[in-house]
């Protein structure tokens, strides 16, 4: 058996466990099921020691947030350090009700389908729609993005792993603001464009409105144009978001990240992507990220005011990317997926930053198919990267060589310097 056909065999393998069943009509139930999938990482085996600590892990997290929050049935807040006074409270309140949700349904977890904490959690999404989150709810002077995509993506998130917890009047009660506040995607591009567009398609999917589900998959479809002015890909490998920066490490992660869960969640179902869309992102891969990558490292310079923030580095950034393109790659053309496989494999065994392979994955389906690509002997490291890249449309050029990498940051009537807002 050749190599290659010894590679392919592999592949195949492992793409036909990690793909979600095809789901040949619009079933709404059915695309509930892989959000579900998803976010829970099913399935798994919960005594493989990898998966095991990841469970831990994501129970210690979800186990924090319950110990710390306040249950009396008079109580003026959730947590003690969330005052309200700022949006960002809403979508932190919704993010930690995540992490209780989440340890609630992971096999394995010391809460698994622990009635005291599901009862804990209802009660906390009764009392955010009360008296922070509803469709009466006045955002005046606050963050839209918080109203429009933080809280709404997480309270989606959690109504679907608490779904058959709660009655669909209750269900549909909780969304009452996400419709009030996300009607439709509105003239929003790159990530945000993708963000509020799986802010709808959930809330389709919850509230069994398959036009809504429709619509947001249609709406994403400028997102595969190249784009010659403001945000977005560009043909030369550039990305930017907020009109004048380069984002390709920021908000153009962001926005793979999230077009490959929509591309998963529909996958298989009558209003998939077309092979002529999984090619541009096949394109951005190889235009767009690959070269801005060096031993698994984000280079700071396309990561805009992300570098500020102390608990994104460069080299959580370039994890994140290969989570994010080993889920990807399955739903991609075999041989990109392939070179995919290798390009992954070769940050993953070069980047020293971390203790292991597994540091800093966020799921337990990145866990899982990190062990499968690690140990998948016929799956080959990617061979040495050298290249220069020009990326003008950012001002931005690069040079990789086998021992090291050089970016230059530049700006100019196209370009700022750099975002402090």
């Amino acid at each position: 058996m050749s190599m290659n056909t010894m590679i392919k065999k592999g592949f195949c393998l492992v793409f036909a466990f990690c793909l979600p069943l095809p789901i040949l009509a619009l079933d709404l139930n059915d695309l509930r099921l892989n959000w579900y999938n998803e976010l829970t990482g099913y399935p798994y085996d919960p005594e493989v020691i990898e998966i095991k600590n990841k469970i831990t892990s994501l129970t210690s997290v979800g186990k924090k947030q319950w110990d710390a929050m306040i249950k009396d049935s008079g109580r003026s807040r959730l947590w003690n350090d969330l005052s309200y006074g700022s949006s960002a409270d809403i979508t932190e309140s919704y993010d930690r009700l995540q992490s209780m949700a989440l340890a609630y349904n992971l096999d394995g977890s010391d809460l698994y389908r622990n009635e005291q904490l599901k009862s804990d959690i209802l009660s906390a999404l009764e009392w955010m729609y009360m008296n922070q989150y509803n469709e009466s709810t006045n955002d005046s002077g606050q963050n839209w993005w918080d109203y429009k995509i933080g809280a709404p993506l997480r309270l989606n998130n959690v109504i679907v792993l608490m779904y058959d917890n709660m009655p669909p009047d209750l269900r549909n009660k909780y969304l009452l603001p996400v419709f009030h506040f996300c009607p439709d995607v509105g003239h929003y591009t790159g990530a945000n464009l993708a963000w509020i567009a799986t802010v709808i398609a959930v809330r389709g999917i919850i509230s069994g409105n398959e036009t809504d589900v429709i619509y947001a998959r249609n709406s994403l479809n400028p997102l595969f144009d190249y784009v010659t002015q403001g945000d977005g890909f560009y043909e030369d490998g550039s990305f930017i978001q907020h009109e004048r920066h380069p984002y390709t490490g920021g908000y153009g992660t962001s926005l793979l990240a999230t077009l490959t869960d929509l591309m998963i969640l529909y996958h298989g179902s009558s209003i998939d992507f077309s092979e002529e869309n999984r090619n541009v992102v096949s394109e951005w891969i190889w235009r767009a990220f690959e070269p801005l990558v060096f031993r698994g490292g984000m280079m700071s310079m396309v990561r805009g005011r992300e570098i500020a923030r102390s608990a994104t580095t460069d080299h959580k950034r370039g994890r994140s990317l290969v989570q994010i393109l080993m889920r990807l790659r399955y739903l991609l053309p075999e041989e990109s997926s392939l070179r995919i496989a290798s390009l992954v494999k070769d940050w993953l065994i070069s980047d020293k930053t971390f203790s292991d392979y597994y540091a800093y994955m966020n799921s337990i389906r990145a866990i899982k198919e990190t062990k499968a690509l690690i140990e998948n002997t016929d799956i080959p490291v990617r061979e040495v990267y050298e290249v220069y890249r020009q990326f003008p449309c950012m001002d931005r050029a690069v040079q990789h060589r086998p021992t090291y990498a050089v970016g230059i940051s530049m700006y100019s009537s196209r370009i700022y310097n750099y975002e402090n807002t």
